[in-house]
């Protein structure tokens, strides 16, 4: 739905209006800096890159860009680059956008394609410091300003100043708030939604690496549990796509269809140990005794010298992503980055010296408050907050165990501390096949962050694009029962639709019920 122009704007042709609006706009807000404006009339080139994402388009509505410097600590001078962009049709509704591993970079190609061009001013940060998503050195050692910024001041700050800015420039105020990120930016919506619950009103957030201190312990443990590289246990990337050929064998068909992919891994009771080699085996076809018990490691939950649970393990069916995941010859560096520059502030520690030791001073200090594994999200729901949640089944780099997990603490100390009725305001949707918030082998489109620039959903609307789900949700009240999720042939739209899925709420999952298996129209939620 578009809202009516201010008067003013309406009195003169429109693009002309608004481009004068854009080249004379100076706003006054403390702290916060305008670097530089430009005005894209619709349809122009657009052509931007940071070290999160690039954009490279000429189907974008006319809007007008602002570079913004905000001063995040003004003791120390410390500030974050930031950019909002003004649509001409503004839908009367602000989208924020967030952030992937360590990365410094604004998220451009989300700002572009599931903000702007849906007619939200959108706006995202490089969270304080430039810099690529592996790399955490900009953490110190000790430099708590920047640790504190990429944890949430510079979002939030940013956020607000969005906020304030389409008031100053649009003559009124916007009517919703969103907010939609995954991985590292499914992290700072959790964190807005419980220590700042008024900057967002809907919150679509995808496999959050909200337990920090918890998830980067799991990373290393798991390429620990596959080395050394050609040792025994070591399971070659060879190997992966054998054990997902039996992975599928024994659990594919479980929702009713043998579509190359496990529905619903928590059902799939899973035996490797079926494809043990043995004497008169080709070891390419099969595994040892040895790579059996990594591969346990690996499905295995993680827990601590006294058997407490630290984090989940890999699922069944996400096999031929996990070489390239975290079943590595070396730890992913946002794991290692993690005890170098946030915690131990030792830029030579060996990830080999992991231990109990660590893993608790990484809870105990929590550096930044980056560690947002809490359950409380009452005062968010409270002033009549929703979010949606996803991840995908075949999460290469974080559990898809640890959304459940958080969904059902939730859940559980929301009813437990509150008359809030939880499934009002909360939904989890797990994606069968696809991996860390984007790809893989399943229906994986859905209109959700640094998809769209892949592809679109099928279609924008509240079936298709999870963002527009949200919006209906959330100012209509109609509850979301099913999104739909779309594989297009090769990952390109232009190619056209290989299948579509429904995604369910969970614990539902898609059960084929006869027809076209195919279309989504073929499966219910059950």
């Amino acid at each position: 739905m578009f809202f009516l122009l201010p008067v003013l704007l309406l009195s003169v042709p429109g693009a002309l209006a608004w481009k004068d609006q854009c080249t004379t706009f100076a706003p006054v807000i403390a702290n916060v800096h305008l670097l530089n404006v430009t005005y894209y009339e619709a349809n122009a080139f657009v052509n931007l890159s940071s070290p999160l994402q690039t954009i490279t388009t000429s189907s974008l509505p006319a809007f007008c860009r602002l570079q913004l410097n905000i001063t995040t600590n003004p003791a120390t001078g410390k500030a974050a680059y930031s950019e909002v962009w003004l649509p001409d049709g503004w839908n009367s509704r602000t989208l924020g956008f967030g952030n992937g591993g360590w990365s410094g970079g604004v998220p451009y190609a989300d700002i572009a394609l599931a903000g702007a061009q849906q007619g939200y001013v959108a706006f995202g940060t490089n969270t304080g410091h430039n810099g690529i998503s592996r790399d955490g050195s900009f953490g110190g050692p000790r430099n708590d300003d920047a640790i504190i910024d990429f944890a949430y001041r510079a979002l939030h700050l940013t956020t607000v100043a969005a906020k304030s800015l389409a008031s100053q420039y649009y003559g009124y105020n916007h009517t919703k708030s969103y907010y939609m990120a995954c991985s590292t930016g499914g992290r700072q919506g959790i964190k807005a939604m419980s220590s700042f619950p008024e900057d967002y009103d809907g919150v679509v957030i995808g496999s959050p690496a909200n337990a920090m201190a918890r998830l980067q312990p799991w990373t290393i443990h798991q390429s620990l549990n596959v080395q050394p590289v050609n040792s025994s246990r070591w399971i070659p990337a060879a190997l992966w796509p054998v054990i997902h050929k039996e992975a599928l064998r024994q659990c594919d068909s479980l929702d009713g269809v043998t579509d190359g992919i496990i529905s619903n891994p928590e059902v799939c009771d899973f035996r490797p140990q079926l494809i043990t080699c043995r004497k008169e085996s080709n070891t390419s076809e099969c595994l040892t005794v040895d790579q059996l018990e990594s591969l346990r490691k690996l499905y295995s939950n993680y827990l601590d010298g006294d058997q407490n649970w630290i984090f989940s393990g890999y699922v069944p069916g996400g096999e031929l992503g996990y070489p390239t995941g975290l079943a590595t010859a070396e730890p992913y560096q946002i794991s290692t980055d993690y005890y170098k520059y946030f915690v131990l502030n030792d830029t030579t520690w060996d990830y080999h010296t992991l231990n109990a030791s660590a893993i608790k001073l990484g809870m105990d200090i929590n550096p930044g408050q980056m560690d947002t594994n809490t359950p409380d999200l009452t005062a968010f729901f409270a002033r009549g907050g929703k979010v949606i949640q996803y991840v995908g089944w075949n999460d290469q780099l974080i559990s898809p165990g640890n959304s459940i997990k958080w969904y059902k603490d939730v859940y559980a100390y929301t009813l437990a501390n509150s008359a809030i009725n939880p499934d009002e305001h909360f939904k989890l949707f797990t994606v069968p096949g696809m991996r860390h918030c984007f790809t893989g082998e399943g229906a994986w489109i859905f209109g959700a962050a640094s998809q769209r620039n892949t592809a679109p959903p099928l279609e924008n609307n509240s079936k298709y694009d999870i963002q527009a789900a949200m919006v209906e949700w959330l100012e209509t009240n109609r509850t979301v029962d099913h999104i739909v999720a779309t594989k297009y042939r090769n990952d390109s739209a232009s190619s056209g639709v290989s299948f579509t899925r429904k995604l369910c709420p969970y614990p539902q999952q898609a059960v084929y019920q006869g027809g076209d298996q195919n279309s989504e129209a073929s499966f219910v939620c059950k």
